[in-house]
């Protein structure tokens, strides 16, 4: 098997990590429900158990909206961090880049960036790691805000995503975090805000008392299953693609093995490809089939 098989199987039954909205299956009709309502202004919080394609489907409408309806998009993860000091320095790198693109494309005129410029108005510095976990209150709601500040500058709408926002529990200055958030976009027009988070890390305590992100977003719960019909098609075609065949019985223990999640399923996939390689046979008969389910099956037991 060379690396190219690999990276081909790869690419075709993705399994781990943020899937492209173009290699994505069964997920269309949840992206464009997530894109009309942002595209209404209807903060959402998508919420699901692991490995259900959350970011994936996140990802996807926010580009949607950004190529089809000229929203700016500010997109970090929330790291895993004893207070809210990571989040506030992703706001400044990520509002930060959006100044580069623009001075690249020739749009900004300005001798100070627009970033630069909102944050020495408020005493904020672009670095902020001098604060440690100390942030103060001022700083943390001013780089919440640069999302909105950035929107009415450039006079566009922004989509404001917080993938693993969940995380702020854990955080010392978490409550406060939420409250800025909730505080400053709830009734914005300007700025919609996209939280994602797994419901088995607390997104059920992030919406309620005391943090109260539920009245900031709708939640919107994204289904941890696909329904087989969804996949026969596309799976059957993949293969083909990857010069392995497959009858419609052997792919129907794959679906039985993965169940409609999507993790599940590509994982079977995959390793089912890969056993293929490996053992160079272009055909995937019951020897090839049983030993790459098994190897997904220990994989999935590994990551849970």
């Amino acid at each position: 098997m060379t690396e190219g098989d690999s990276a081909l199987l790869g690419l075709l039954f993705p399994a781990g990590g943020r899937v492209a909205p173009e290699q994505m299956i069964g997920r269309q009709g949840d992206i464009a429900d997530l894109v009309e309502r942002l595209r209404e202004l209807a903060h959402v919080v998508l919420s699901g158990p692991r490995r259900a394609g959350k970011t994936s489907v996140c990802g996807a409408a926010c580009a949607a909206l950004h190529d089809e309806h000229d929203f700016l998009v500010i997109e970090l993860e929330a790291p895993e961090q004893s207070s809210a000091g990571g989040v506030c320095q992703l706001i400044i790198d990520r509002a930060a880049r959006l100044d580069l693109q623009r001075i690249s494309k020739g749009l900004m005129k300005a001798a100070v960036p627009t970033v630069q410029k909102l944050l020495e108005d408020q005493g904020v510095p672009l670095d902020i790691s001098r604060f440690g976990a100390d942030v103060p209150d001022a700083t943390r709601r001013a780089t919440l805000e640069l999302p909105l500040a950035i929107a009415r500058q450039q006079r566009r709408k922004v989509v404001f995503f917080i993938d693993e926002l969940q995380r702020a529990v854990d955080y010392a200055d978490g409550i406060s975090l939420i409250h800025d958030l909730v505080d400053i976009y709830s009734g914005n027009p300007d700025v919609v805000v996209l939280v994602d988070g797994s419901d088995e890390r607390t997104i059920e305590r992030l919406l309620s008392p005391p943090y109260d992100l539920g009245r900031l977003g709708q939640r919107r719960p994204l289904p941890h299953t696909i329904p087989a019909d969804q996949w026969r098609r596309p799976l059957l075609d993949r293969f083909e693609r990857a010069a392995l065949f497959i009858s419609e019985e052997r792919l129907e223990r794959i679906l039985e093995f993965g169940g409609g999640r999507p993790y599940d399923t590509m994982a079977g996939c995959l390793y089912v490809g890969l056993n293929a390689r490996r053992l160079q046979s272009d055909t995937i008969d019951d020897f090839v089939l049983e030993h790459g389910l098994e190897e997904a099956r220990a994989r999935l037991d590994e990551d849970n």
